[in-house]
Formats: structure tokens, sequence, C-alpha cells
């Protein structure tokens, strides 16, 4: 479960080697303090090599989590392919512990390399059948991505947790054996309702995991193949139509192409088309997200996102009526967001900024005032504020917001701050 929730929850490789070290360390000193209420060397002696997998599962569960991102990372920047060499870290951190651990247990009076060597590969062996199971999985991501990635990804990414598994039951296995007498061991169907159990976790686990990488999959897809990025994206929401956070990625993926058609081309009848296109899948995503999860304040902040896009001055000549009712409901929705979660700094933010787009002046700088005091020590408040004022020509309250910021922010963020005003005034 560890390494299912390092795969999601800890993008960052280095970090995530880390984490497993500091596992390893932990299942380690924990196996050194059970060896400690043993009577006699004897026994440690003889489970020793047994005692030696404690470091094993965290660190091979390092390798698992590690090279399918080194292999992203190597596929989609050139630069990748030279720290091929990362991969080598965790086998490094196996060999110290397997060393390390072998040293502990050793028999007083029983040196020597002989009474290492068991142990240590002990320690190895399960990291060898990894690695020779792990490379023939391998599938390089090149330049053009297919759908059929995605599968062979989360296969390559679920074949640690499986292995993980599979060195678990042999060790449960063996421990049972080793103190169960005859009457016993035909006893093990009671075990069955678990064994199902486990197996209907791995199933929803291998789709979560699908999922998983089909999103991350579906983001690297869409900066070259829009197309593929779609429907590689659809396919985790079908996988896992309750992961909100897959909706809100395909909303946000249609309003992102909708900006950039906007800047590039800008709102003219030939580009509206396009624009319209793109507003319209992230509408239709949106409402059917806010029609499951209608509480969810991310949610509802991704409606009103949408919709405030809409109501844009720049697309207002092209479609008056529609602009201005869609500007009216995304104001609802942030009230009504804000009303479920307040003093969120991103929806203060965004409502912020559709009131002042609209003429409410008043209103814009009163929200701008509870984002400045839910985070008085951040920059965005100010910096959302001297915008604001700058278009407004108001250079007096930029000197004064400035002022006030200084009282509150370390001189890193009051540098960042006067860059951004000082570039807004040239």
């Amino acid at each position: 479960m560890f390494w299912l929730d390092a795969q999601v929850n800890i993008p960052v490789l280095t970090t995530r080697l880390i984490s497993f070290g500091v596992a390893a360390l932990i299942l380690t000193v924990a196996a050194m303090l059970s060896q400690r209420r043993r009577r006699s060397w004897t026994r440690a002696r003889d489970t020793g090599a047994d005692g030696s997998w404690a470091p094993v599962l965290p660190l091979v569960a390092a390798c698992a989590s590690f090279l399918p991102a080194m292999l992203l990372d190597s596929s989609l920047r050139p630069d990748g392919l030279g720290r091929w060499w990362l991969c080598g870290v965790p086998i490094g951190v196996l060999l110290f512990f397997g060393a390390w651990r072998a040293w502990v247990l050793r028999a007083p009076g029983a040196g020597g390399i002989r009474r290492l060597a068991p142990t240590i590969v002990a320690v190895l062996a399960p990291a060898a059948v990894y690695a020779l199971c792990h490379w023939p999985l391998l599938s390089w991501i090149g330049p053009v991505i297919v759908e059929s990635d995605g599968g062979r990804l989360a296969l390559l990414g679920g074949f640690g947790a499986l292995f993980l598994l599979g060195l678990c039951l042999m060790r449960a296995r063996k421990t049972a054996l080793a103190g169960a007498t005859p009457g016993m061991r035909g006893r093990w169907l009671a075990a069955s309702p678990l064994l199902a159990l486990a197996l209907l976790a791995g199933w929803f686990s291998w789709i979560a995991i699908r999922a998983d990488v089909a999103s991350g999959l579906a983001n690297w897809a869409a900066r070259g193949q829009p197309e593929v990025g779609e429907r590689i994206l659809l396919s985790a929401i079908e996988a896992m139509p309750h992961e909100r956070q897959y909706q809100r990625q395909r909303t946000f993926e249609h309003l992102g192409r909708a900006m950039t058609e906007i800047n590039s081309r800008g709102a003219s009848a030939e580009s509206f088309a396009a624009i319209q296109r793109e507003l319209a899948l992230a509408e239709q995503q949106a409402r059917a997200s806010a029609a499951m999860f209608p509480n969810d304040p991310w949610i509802i902040l991704a409606l009103a996102n949408t919709l405030q896009i809409r109501g844009l001055a720049v697309l207002r000549p092209l479609s008056p009526a529609e602009s201005v009712d869609a500007a009216q409901e995304a104001d609802q929705l942030f009230a009504r967001a804000y009303e479920i979660s307040p003093n969120q700094p991103l929806l203060l933010r965004n409502w912020a900024q559709l009131r002042f787009n609209a003429g409410d002046f008043w209103g814009a700088f009163r929200l701008i005032d509870r984002m400045e005091d839910a985070i008085p020590n951040e920059v965005e408040p100010y910096s959302e504020r001297i915008g604001f004022l700058k278009r407004m020509n108001e250079l007096d309250a930029v000197h004064r917001t400035l002022a006030r910021a200084e009282s509150r922010l370390d001189p890193a963020r009051m540098a960042e701050l006067r860059g951004v005003a000082g570039m807004q005034q040239k």
C-alpha cells in the first residue's frame, strides 16, 4: 500500500527513493529489536536469512517505483537519457543494507565471507529476480504516443506491486509452515475469504493504476497530439468516473486550448468557431461533473472558470447575449463555491477577476481584501491588486499597496512584488 501511495502522491523521484530508504531503515531496526528478544543466537542464526527480508521489501519497491518514472523521463526529455545511472542508486542501497544486515546477524565467533554470503544472497536475490522480470516488460514511449502505451506502462508499474505481493505470500507461507502442526495445515481454507478480498482489492488497484497512468500520459500527449490525449483521458474517466481530478483535468485541457486560440489568433470571426468548440466541450464536461458532485467546491470552480472565459469582454462582440449570461452564472457559481469553502485564495482571485472585467471594481477589490486576509504573507493578493490598479492608472494606490505589503512580506517576496510592479510600469 505504501508503494501504491508513493506512485500517486510522491512525484519527485529523489523524494520517493528517500522515503523508501527511510522505510527500509525502520524495518531493519525493528527486525534487529525483534532478534534481541530471542533467547539464543542459534535461533537467530537459523532465521537470519529470513530476517534480512525486512529491508528487501521496501528497497525492491524503490526499484519498482523508480524505473517506470525514469522510463517516461528518458523518452520524453532528451536530457533524461543521461540520468540512466540513477537506476543504480536503489541497487547500491540494496547492497549497503544487505551487507549491514548480514553483519548484524552474524553469530558470535562465526565470521568471514562464508557466514555473510547466505544473508547477502537472501537480500539480493529478490532484486535480481525483479530486474530479470522487469526489463523484458520495458516499453519505450517515443515522441509519437499511441493509446496502447497506457496499458503497457500500467502493466510495467503494476508489476512492482504484484512482485511485492508474491514476496509477502512466500514469506508468510514459510512462517506459517514452520510453526504449524500437521493438524493445522489443512485449515488454510479459513483464509479463503481474505484471499478473495485481496484479489478484489487487487483488481480495483489495477483499474486505479491504469487510470492514473492514462491521466499522466494524456498530459504528455496533449502537447503534440491533442486528439490522442483526449481519447486516453476519456478512458481514464470511463475507468474511474468518480475520480474528480480526471474530470477537472479534461475541463481545463479544453479551457487551455481555448485560451491558446484566443491569445494566438485573437477573438476574430475566423477563430471563434474553434474557440466555441473547445469551450463547449469544457462546459459539457464541467456541467456533467457538477451534476455528479454538486457540493464539491473545486468542481463548481471548474464550471465557473469555464463560464468566466465565455464571458470575457474580448468574446462579447461575437456573442453578446451568451457572454452576459455566462458571466452572470459564473458569478453565482463563485458565490456558491465560496459558501462551501470560504477563503480559498484561487477562488477569490478568479472571482475578483470576473467582477473587475464586468466593471464591478468595488466588488473586485472587496474580494482581494478577503484574499489578502486569507494569505497576508504571500505575494498573490498584492500583485493581483496592483494589476487592477495599474489598469485603472491609480499609481498612488499602487505605492500604498507596496508600502502595506512591505510590513508583511519577507525581503525575497517583497523583491518579487516590486519586480511585478516594475514590469507593469514599463
